[in-house]
């Protein structure tokens, strides 16, 4: 990867690592499924207005719609309110990188190499040192997470198959899916009566999270994200995710006075080694040029 496009997914990731701190304080005042349906209406209205119809086929919009966003959010959402806390959520999601690279290599034909492997691996032991210092979590959240982290996969492979679309209009179009099913869900799960309390609830700073959550988290880093799907392989892209907990850990104690002790900075920094392993081709030339200078 270029030097520049290894800084845009650590930006994109550093939004969605903030975005745990967002949702979280949605969650206090909003239901899950109902929070979905209206982070989705938000994107989508007003700024499908702004921008053309990507050209892929409405059945792929559909798809990329219905697993990148209705089914990952709705059972991130749902993992968070049984219980898993934004660090462990952050963490837990991050499984993606391996379904990634098992569902590549078997549609994509991306044959990883095994320093890739590697550096996979040593990422997720500092993803596992980190989830070590937070509290025990629900098994059932868990492992509703872990289906998120499967459908974020599942996403991020259409997107790498869809091609040189205009990225950005293709979250903006692909956010017309989850607002019906997602209001459907809500309505028969979270029922009416809460639907009505929570709205007449909502604070000043559910709204300023929903709107970070919408021009940040979705339109911003949704995408950078789908970018470099579409210029890179996706077993190189989807490591960055690694990066998230970090960040999400990093937020948590900036804003919300979470402890971020030795041994999460020691996970931290086995994540960021894995990665530059992963990388280490893209980035040798960089560093042996900054040696010689």
């Amino acid at each position: 990867m270029k030097l520049q496009h290894i800084g845009l997914a650590i930006l994109g990731m550093a939004i969605w690592g903030f975005n745990f701190v967002a949702i979280s304080v949605i969650l206090k005042e909003l239901p899950p499924y109902l929070f979905t349906a209206i982070r989705f209406a938000a994107t989508f209205f007003p700024f499908i207005f702004f921008v053309r119809k990507p050209a892929v086929s409405w059945w792929q919009i559909f798809c990329i719609g219905l697993t990148l966003m209705t089914l990952q959010f709705a059972f991130m959402f749902k993992g968070m309110q049984m219980g898993v806390g934004g660090g462990v959520a952050s963490t837990v999601v991050q499984c993606q990188a391996f379904f990634t690279l098992l569902i590549g290599a078997v549609i994509l034909r991306e044959k990883p190499a095994s320093r890739e492997i590697a550096g996979l691996l040593i990422a997720v032991t500092g993803i596992v040192t980190i989830a070590l210092t937070m509290n025990a979590a629900s098994v059932g959240g868990i492992l509703v997470l872990i289906g998120a982290s499967f459908f974020w996969a599942t996403g991020s492979v259409l997107l790498k198959r869809v091609g040189n679309v205009d990225m950005l209009a293709l979250v903006i179009y692909a956010s017309l899916v989850p607002p019906i099913p997602m209001l459907a869900m809500s309505y028969i799960f979270e029922g009416p009566e809460q639907i009505t309390a929570s709205l007449q609830a909502v604070s000043i700073n559910s709204i300023l999270a929903l709107a970070y959550m919408v021009l940040a988290s979705t339109l911003l880093a949704y995408t950078i994200w789908g970018y470099l799907i579409k210029t890179y392989e996706a077993k190189q892209v989807a490591p960055f995710g690694l990066l998230i907990p970090i960040f999400g850990v990093f937020s948590g104690w900036l804003l919300m006075g979470e402890q971020f002790g030795p041994q999460r900075l020691s996970g931290a920094a086995l994540v960021f080694t894995g990665l530059l392993v992963i990388n280490w081709r893209s980035l040798a030339p960089f560093l042996k040029r900054g040696l010689l200078k």
